[in-house]
């Protein structure tokens, strides 16, 4: 347990703000094969707009703790002060960090949504409508990306019989 709390207590903004930034660069690539396994145009404006807003919250955690270091450089803040300021940065990370976890677990539910595996029933328990606003911005409904994705997948079978028969 002692090293659990060593952890936590030295990890600073800077590092969660990073962990951060690799979610966001991630659930722009959940995005992209979404878009990309659905044939829907690669980028949108909205969809730009959303990475730049999320780059910029996931820097949040960065900006507290250098705000938190320069008031300790000029003996401005007590060591309370700097407790709190530590347990603001944990916070933000945490809920930043479940929000874009949110995020790639609907856009993975959208990329395959016939997948039975863990994750996929954790969104379809829990997760519904985050999926459904996804496909929503997508300009999609449920039943058609069931309905896409079942053409998808008997035209993919039917070249294979295509394939076997011509050899």
């Amino acid at each position: 347990m002692e090293e659990i709390f060593d952890f936590i207590t030295h990890l600073t903004g800077v590092s969660i703000s990073f962990f951060l930034l690799f979610l966001v660069v991630i659930d722009t690539m959940s995005a992209f094969s979404a878009r990309i396994k659905l044939k829907i145009g690669l980028l949108s404006k909205r969809m730009g707009q959303g990475t730049v807003i999320k780059c910029g919250l996931a820097m949040i955690p960065a900006f507290v703790f250098f705000t938190a270091h320069s008031l300790d450089a000029v003996d401005m803040a007590s060591r309370e002060d700097q407790l709190l300021m530590h347990f603001l940065i944990l916070i933000i990370g945490f809920f930043l960090t479940v929000s874009e976890a949110i995020s790639i677990l609907a856009y993975q539910k959208i990329s395959n949504p016939e997948a039975t595996n863990i994750l996929v029933k954790i969104t379809d328990k829990y997760l519904g409508a985050e999926v459904n606003s996804k496909l929503e911005k997508l300009g999609l409904t449920n039943d058609e990306l069931l309905r896409l994705h079942r053409e998808k997948k008997a035209k993919h079978s039917g070249e294979g019989a295509d394939s076997r028969e011509n050899q």
